[in-house]
């Protein structure tokens, strides 16, 4: 009797110790201060966003998709974000970082199929990954993040990660309002667009923690919850791009 109460003590501890270990893959944790919650994908390869230090955390959240697809069906992805916004000083600004995981059998189109026509693109290596750089305007009535009250259009900084065989996009986005005439003229304005680019690298790190990094992160590792209200899951679904079926070129 003893002993079958022993083992079954044993069979519960070990179910105890794997149910705490069944952490999702992809939440929030504290940034290396403390003071904000930032993305954190826990799958290989790991992946964690520090924003810059001026810019106040504001909501995050994660949403099922329904991209658009080379078929006449739908794709099926997550996407994960957090926001986070300044607009306390001379240019106002809104930060985005999302993970986007595409679901079987879709994996995302190649990196060159922008969601939005594209002002100027760049390719390059970053921390042993390709990073794809864009610069584009996203107009209101196509922008997820500002609401219904958004009126201006946005000058956008993008820069994405294609991770684990196409299936997962890792998105920094960084947002500055500007007037309509503003945009129009952008794509002429060389210096503004260059302006823009080198704010948007500083607004916010991609890091690929190592093994031991990633233990750290893990303490303060918690879920998001569905986002809801103003963030629209059309929008959304047109701004993570085209999906293709695995396996189709």
């Amino acid at each position: 009797m003893k002993i079958a109460l022993l083992l079954l003590l044993v069979a519960c501890l070990a179910s105890l110790l794997l149910a705490c270990d069944r952490l999702p893959l992809r939440g929030l944790t504290d940034d290396a201060d403390g003071q904000r919650p930032v993305l954190l994908s826990r799958a290989r390869p790991s992946v964690l966003f520090a924003p810059a230090a001026d810019l106040p955390f504001e909501t995050a959240g994660w949403r099922s998709l329904s991209p658009k697809t080379q078929d006449s069906l739908l794709g099926s992805a997550r996407i994960w974000f957090a926001l986070y916004e300044s607009d306390g000083q001379a240019q106002p600004h809104k930060l985005v970082t999302a993970l986007v995981e595409a679901e079987d059998p879709w994996i995302w189109e190649s990196a060159e199929h922008a969601p939005f026509p594209v002002l100027r693109d760049l390719v390059y290596e970053h921390r042993g990954q390709q990073l794809f750089e864009s610069l584009y305007v996203l107009e209101p009535e196509d922008n997820p993040f500002y609401g219904t009250g958004m009126s201006d259009p946005c000058l956008v900084y993008r820069a994405k990660f294609l991770l684990d065989f196409r299936k997962m996009q890792v998105i920094v986005e960084y947002h500055e309002p500007v007037d309509a005439d503003v945009a129009r003229d952008a794509a002429h304005d060389e210096a503004r667009l260059n302006a823009l680019r080198d704010r948007g690298r500083k607004a916010c790190l991609v890091v690929f923690p190592d093994k031991k990094e990633q233990e750290r992160l893990k303490k303060d590792f918690r879920k998001l919850d569905v986002a809801e209200g103003e963030i629209s899951r059309n929008r959304l679904s047109r701004w993570v791009g085209d999906m293709q079926r695995h396996g189709h070129n």
